[in-house]
């Protein structure tokens, strides 16, 4: 009888450690869990920080920025028509974006054609021949800029609107092209003049 209860006693006092060893072991097994998860969301959070890390950023954007004037030094045609033509595209797409529920794609690369096969190419040319031709003031600075962007805002601003409304009207309406290059170039060369001139001044 005594045998029986010692044995009772010994198998309830190891079904109590079984039981106490296994609490611990799943406790361990959290801690480490929820160790290994802090770990896991700090390097997370790291990378997100490298990733938003302002100095990256402004490093990044000053090494493209070199290029782009190295480039622009050594082959000033074609980058000037290339980053014009890429200006076009993606202000027609941001401008799209605004008025329309849908983006054309094809206006986009129409107006991307644009701007590398007519718009930079004759911007190149323009200033070349104004630094070459309008001096006016010397050394004054502020009197010969103002003179450039009235001779620009008298030639090329209504050259460049004409071409501009034409190409557009072109692709949607070929017979109706003049008349839109008629109706609408004064209007917007205008509200066009009123805004750049006096900013460009």
């Amino acid at each position: 009888m005594e045998m029986k209860s010692r044995n009772g006693s010994w198998a309830s006092n190891h079904r109590m450690h079984s039981v106490l060893g296994f609490v611990a072991a799943r406790r361990e097994v959290g801690r480490r869990e929820r160790r290994e998860g802090r770990e896991e969301l700090e390097q997370i959070q790291d990378k997100r920080l490298t990733s938003c890390n302002p100095g990256r950023w402004i490093t990044t954007t000053m090494v493209v920025w070199g290029a782009y004037l190295r480039s622009l030094s050594s082959r000033p045609l074609l980058t000037k028509s290339l980053s014009s033509g890429v200006l076009f595209g993606v202000g027609d797409v941001l401008a799209q974006s605004i008025s329309h529920d849908k983006v054309d794609g094809g206006r986009a690369c129409w107006l991307t054609v644009f701007g590398c096969a007519v718009y930079g190419p004759s911007n190149h040319a323009w200033f070349a021949l104004q630094e070459r031709y309008v001096n006016v003031g010397g050394s004054r600075k502020l009197l010969q800029a103002c003179a450039r962007v009235g001779v620009h805002s008298v030639v090329y601003a209504p050259l460049s609107v004409a071409a501009f409304v034409g190409w557009v009207a072109f692709k949607e309406d070929i017979r109706g092209a003049w008349g839109r290059v008629e109706e609408n170039t004064f209007k917007l060369w205008l509200a066009g003049t009123s805004f750049w001139v006096p900013t460009s001044e």
